[in-house]
């Protein structure tokens, strides 16, 4: 981290991938047959 760049920097940054985990892990959890579908084709 860069000492002259301000804490609030850095988090406003992060925002949208802490976004986009949230968002990819309830998917997950609202459907969790979608974790299956590459094992499926792959055997």
């Amino acid at each position: 981290m860069a000492k002259n760049v301000p804490m609030i920097e850095t988090f406003k940054g992060v925002i949208p991938f802490f976004a986009s985990d949230i968002v990819r892990v309830a998917i997950l959890i609202l459907f969790p047959s979608i974790t299956l579908i590459l094992p499926r084709l792959l055997a």
